[in-house]
């Protein structure tokens, strides 16, 4: 687990203490002897904690476009994880993590791997982005630029066209701009590269879509999109990708060279001018 310091708001008088009284919660939830089957959800104050969501339902409907109620000062969520460790690509051991997020912005976690206890002050993902969310606050920038995203989602159909298993001819590079995500007339990898920078100026215009039903293909149901803000949608939508280096790799392994040529000078064209 990889945690990334944000900058965050002022904190009113007393939240440090309140945050620190939230993390002996969580320490106290990941010393239960019956870990949670899924994920819960609880409203804290100063002298109480309180179940908002125990149904066994799908993380995401569970915490997307949940609002902590009034008389609680933070949203403490317990979760069933797999750990892994940076760049291991092996299964994770099974977990339990906590998250709370305070109203005033700060979020503190622990995490049980087998009987041994790690603690961070700034965890980061989707959960915790939903957690600010949930206490109105609004989510840690992200620096990746959504054009990013249009080009795991292109890369991804076409991995998933050329691994068909029917019989099809290789891949052509007018098929690969065919499968692209975007509009308008382009015959050449400069030509795609500029649709791919007019189709996605800002994580805003993306979500927008999104929340109207548009771009399916990222990951994002329409009501998703509409609870979440800008940093949040564009680090949800990346998570359902592999990395783009790892797609553009992959693809370029299995197409025509000519074609893999072409692809690599397109992604490449569009990161190098994002805007």
């Amino acid at each position: 687990m990889v945690h990334r310091h944000a900058t965050l708001a002022a904190e009113p008088p007393g939240c440090d203490g309140h945050h620190v009284q939230l993390q002996h919660v969580l320490d106290r939830m990941l010393d239960n002897p019956h870990p949670a089957p899924h994920l819960l959800a609880f409203g804290a104050d100063h002298h109480r904690v309180e179940p908002l969501q125990t149904r066994p339902i799908a993380p995401e409907d569970a915490l997307i476009g949940l609002v902590l109620p009034p008389q609680f000062t933070a949203l403490v969520v317990v979760a069933p994880a797999a750990a892994t460790r940076q760049n291991d690509r092996t299964i994770g051991r099974p977990a339990m993590i906590a998250i709370a997020t305070c109203r005033c912005g700060r979020s503190c976690t622990a995490l049980n791997v087998d009987g041994e206890r790690l603690s961070g002050r700034a965890p980061s993902g989707w959960v915790v982005d939903a957690t600010m969310r949930a206490v109105g606050r609004p989510c840690a920038p992200t620096e990746r630029h959504p054009t990013e995203a249009l080009l795991c989602l292109w890369l991804d159909r076409l991995l998933v066209s050329v691994l068909d298993p029917t019989d099809r001819p290789p891949l052509t590079w007018l098929a690969a701009v065919a499968a692209a995500p975007v509009s308008g007339i382009r015959t050449t990898a400069h030509e795609l590269a500029h649709a791919f920078r007019e189709a996605a100026p800002s994580w805003g215009h993306l979500r927008r879509r999104a929340a109207i039903g548009d771009l399916a293909g990222l990951g994002v149901r329409p009501h998703w999109a509409g609870a979440m803000d800008d940093p949040m949608f564009g680090r949800f939508a990346l998570g359902n990708f592999p990395e783009l280096d790892e797609l553009r790799s992959d693809i370029e392994l299995l197409v025509p060279a000519d074609v893999g040529e072409q692809i690599h000078r397109c992604v490449a064209t569009t990161l190098a001018s994002p805007n």
